[in-house]
């Protein structure tokens, strides 16, 4: 059975998604954690990993850039979760300013450089929307880098949000695979918002805890005007080639 890799920036639904496939495929998760602290050399050594394992029918679940999964074995499916960028900057401020948030130790911890550790809630949130999050992973997706083009199964947070089911059902097509809709509905309902959340239905907001507020769209309740034409004006090429286009107003 081939191995699956999904893959994404962070605070994007990777977990919930992959928990999803895992149900679905039966695969094993197989924990890929980067070693070291050159983020260069962390990733080549999680990519050389994956590639030692992939024939064994593992499912790995991580953030690198696009650029360093070049070497994944064609037979590794890939799937890239994407999602809308102002949304992904609110969710890391609020993960940064959790008590027990160590972003020395998170996957994404070499994402995390210039983050204020010890600022406000203000200057978390100022920081994450004048900055975004996740850039290398952004700047090096495959199809806006020559060279480091990736085949791969592309899913949008916003997609899976709107229609689970269908959107499982899609990837599983993608991969070869099939489940009845009852089972896939059984595993959509087995790993819903609240099944993670303590309870938590979608927009009860949580700032402490790792699964926040689970919606599509927040941004618009932080950005301002002017924010968000910056954040727009910077992100203009992953905006528009993902369908981001709601909204923005361009410099």
């Amino acid at each position: 059975m081939a191995s699956i890799l999904l893959t994404s920036p962070g605070r994007c639904g990777s977990h919930w998604l992959g928990w999803m496939l895992r149900d679905a495929t039966g695969l094993r998760k197989y924990p890929l954690v980067p070693q070291g602290t050159d983020r260069d050399a962390r990733w080549e050594g999680l990519v050389r990993e994956a590639v030692e394992h992939a024939k064994k029918g593992y499912f790995f679940i991580q953030h690198p850039p696009f650029r360093y999964l070049r070497e994944i074995p064609i037979t590794t499916q890939i799937i890239a979760l994407v999602r809308d960028p102002r949304d992904i900057a609110i969710s890391m401020a609020y993960y940064a300013l959790r008590e027990d948030a160590d972003l020395d130790k998170i996957e994404i911890s070499w994402q995390a450089v210039g983050l204020p550790r010890d600022g406000s809630e203000e200057e978390m949130l100022s920081y994450c929307k004048e900055q975004g999050f996740n850039l290398p992973w952004w700047l090096s997706y495959m199809a806006n880098v020559p060279g480091y083009r990736v085949p791969h199964i592309l899913v949008r947070y916003e997609d899976l949000m709107q229609d689970t089911e269908g959107e499982l059902a899609r990837i599983l097509r993608c991969l070869g695979r099939s489940l009845p809709q009852e089972e896939i509905r059984n595993i959509v309902q087995g790993r819903s918002f609240g099944s993670f959340a303590e309870g938590r239905e979608r927009g009860i907001e949580d700032k402490s805890h790792h699964y926040r507020k689970g919606v599509a769209g927040d941004w618009a309740n932080y950005f301002t005007e002017e924010e968000n034409t910056r954040f727009c004006a910077k992100y203009k090429w992953y905006m528009e080639h993902f369908g981001y286009g709601d909204s923005i107003r361009y410099l």
